[in-house]
């Protein structure tokens, strides 16, 4: 038997509350209001990652001995962080959406199965490797 296999998918996660629109900060030591620390950007999109694989499996006789190859990437886009500014600008830290982090790699496994009476038996081996883990590029 033999099947071939693939997939896509796209996934985005949020970024937090009010980075967008920060508000005064309350200090509960001294029970005042602080100017907020960070610079407010607007325009943010969410951290997105898109990711697809493709496969095959194939079983040899009598589904006793299977193969399973799989090469799968995936790039992760619009990361935020916050960064140092200087104090001149009123401001402590700043946020910027940047990055594109890639991640690809392929499976491998071989899979050996053999019933004998009420004895089953099998040995699994799988190779995994992940050539280009953690290319980046930059972009502001």
């Amino acid at each position: 038997m033999q099947k071939v296999r693939g997939s896509y998918t796209v996934v985005a996660s949020s970024f937090d509350r009010y980075l967008t629109n920060p508000g005064y900060e309350y200090n509960s030591q001294t029970h005042n209001w602080a100017n907020p620390t960070v610079y407010p950007m607007d325009n943010l999109k969410p951290e997105k990652t898109k990711s697809w694989e493709i496969g095959l499996n194939l079983k040899f006789w009598e589904n006793r001995f299977n193969l399973d190859a799989t090469y799968y990437r995936s790039n992760t886009l619009n990361q935020t962080f916050k960064v140092d500014i200087p104090s001149s600008s009123g401001y402590n830290k700043a946020i910027v959406q940047t990055g594109n982090v890639q991640n690809q790699g392929n499976r491998t496994g071989a899979r050996l199965h053999r019933r004998m009476g009420r004895i089953q038996m099998g040995i699994k081996c799988y190779f995994h490797s992940e050539p280009q883990q953690g290319k980046t590029s930059g972009r502001r």
